[in-house]
């Protein structure tokens, strides 16, 4: 593609510096400048997504923040459903949808907008489908806590409390494909305020079905359903009344929309299974603490740390999420070059995001705990804090982590990202978590600490495919995959 086709793009997010196709080469000052304006579009670009990642993750500690003063075992219960809802559900929905981002990314550069409105339709149909069939696997949830060894009483209310997210499961999966679309557009804006508006209304939405309704547990996985389907109509409604997207929002051609259905279903799995692998993986840990002595107490205060650890990493998250769409828009361009250069921008500021995690982390771990438990309960309490602290070490490698698979799905690697996080986690982490929990008896703390092991070994592995990455040939791929969606538009047409 020429420059001057991506030069007439008029999205100011994902354009182009005028000095990065000088002929002549770039002066010390206008390399400083090319790669101050990287900087600046992925903070542009990261910072309204790491506010709706922080909300949605506020949704569901809001939530067991009323739950936990219910008491223990209506916290562990809530915390187990929601762990189960995200390993066979949203982390599903959420990992297809990484799909989108690189697709949407490369059409973007490549000028493509109304490809990008026709790959929304697919998303938008696919995790529809998928949303049917996860539902009825959720049916049987409380036989499946039985059979991996939980307490009955234990499974039984995370069944009712799994249950009642089901709405929140098909609103998610709309939500997800109109993200995505917004990403790749650059208008990441309407995420941030759709999402802190849902957040305000869904705190009253919990006291009221929580305490002024009576439903106790209840209520908060309704105030949690509830909240998502805010957000979907929130994003929806603006992208059918703004006039900005009419070149990016064609109408219903099922035609154009499959034709990218293989190619999607590819970065799709291998995107879902990168990410699921993952948190999976940190959803055992809930599993194995389960399994240990006084379940409810550690599994309580688990939930705390571990939630508190998601709050922090939506910040890396979402510096992720914006490394990856400018990966794959400049590959889109064929610039090599700016593809390079938004790896290791995006690098850069993962080092800096995770020294802020670790910081925040730091600050929150003796106060945060007392939003969800008891503080009467000591034993409780000192278990929770000491959890954060320890949890506070993962949070630096982990930034660095989760940047570098941004930038392996950018190029549209997804599935060495796959193989790398199978690799890490359940060849290494799993296996060093239940020798730490219950060969070498340290209980919690060995679980947790196999889990670190597995952050430190993917990373190291990731940073090594970049190393050892190809970019020409990366921006080759995505050049010919946009001539060919030319040649098939052209005989729709």
């Amino acid at each position: 593609m020429a420059a001057g086709d991506a030069d007439s793009l008029d999205e100011p997010l994902i354009s182009t510096p005028k000095n990065e196709h000088s002929s002549h080469g770039h002066n010390a000052e206008s390399k400083r400048a090319t790669w101050q304006h990287e900087a600046k579009q992925q903070l542009t670009l990261a910072l309204p997504i790491i506010g709706m990642n922080a909300v949605q993750l506020l949704l569901v500690l809001t939530s067991a923040a009323f739950v936990g003063h219910l008491g223990a075992l209506q916290l562990a219960s809530a915390q187990l459903a929601t762990s189960l809802a995200n390993a066979l559900g949203h982390y599903v929905l959420v990992g297809m949808a990484l799909g989108l981002e690189t697709l949407g990314g490369q059409v973007v550069g490549a000028g493509q907008l109304d490809e990008l409105g026709h790959v929304t339709h697919l998303g938008l149909i696919v995790l529809t489908l998928l949303a049917c069939t996860i539902s009825i696997a959720w049916a049987f949830a409380e036989p499946l806590l039985l059979a991996l060894g939980q307490d009955p009483t234990l499974a039984k209310e995370a069944a009712k409390y799994l249950h009642l997210l089901i709405p929140s499961l098909f609103a998610n999966a709309w939500t997800q494909p109109l993200v995505k679309f917004l990403q790749s557009l650059g208008a990441t804006a309407p995420l941030a305020w759709a999402s802190t508006v849902t957040l305000l209304l869904h705190l009253p939405s919990n006291w009221f079905f929580i305490f002024y309704l009576g439903w106790g547990m209840t209520g908060a996985p309704i105030a949690t359903s509830l909240a998502y389907c805010l957000i979907f109509t929130f994003l929806l409604g603006h992208i059918l009344t703004s006039g900005a997207y009419s070149h990016s929002t064609p109408k219903l051609n099922l035609s154009r929309s499959f034709r990218k259905a293989p190619l999607f279903l590819k970065l799709g799995f291998f995107s879902a299974s990168m990410m699921c692998l993952e948190y999976v993986a940190f959803d055992i840990i809930y599993l194995m603490a389960g399994l240990l002595p006084d379940p409810y107490r550690l599994v309580s205060a688990l939930s705390v740390a571990m939630n508190t650890t998601w709050l922090c990493a939506t910040t890396y998250v979402g510096l992720g999420n914006a490394v990856s769409t400018r990966v794959a828009t400049e590959l889109g361009r064929g610039s090599v070059l700016g593809a390079q250069r938004a790896a290791r921008v995006g690098l850069g500021w993962s080092v800096v995001v995770g020294v802020v995690a670790t910081a925040l982390m730091l600050a929150l771990h003796r106060q945060w705990p007392l939003l969800f438990i008891d503080g009467a309960d000591r034993q409780l309490l000192d278990l929770c804090t000491g959890l954060m602290l320890f949890a506070s070490l993962n949070l630096f490698g982990d930034s660095i982590q989760v940047t570098a698979g941004g930038v392996l799905r950018g190029c549209g690697r997804q599935d060495l990202g796959a193989v790398l996080a199978l690799a890490s986690y359940y060849a290494i982490a799993v296996p060093a978590a239940a020798v730490g929990g219950f060969v070498l008896k340290w209980s919690v703390w060995g679980i947790f600490g196999g889990m670190f092991i597995g952050v430190i070994s993917q990373l190291m592995l990731q940073l090594t495919a970049i190393a050892w990455t190809n970019w020409e040939r990366q921006a080759k791929l995505a050049r010919d995959e946009a001539v060919d969606e030319r040649m098939g538009a052209g005989l729709d047409a």
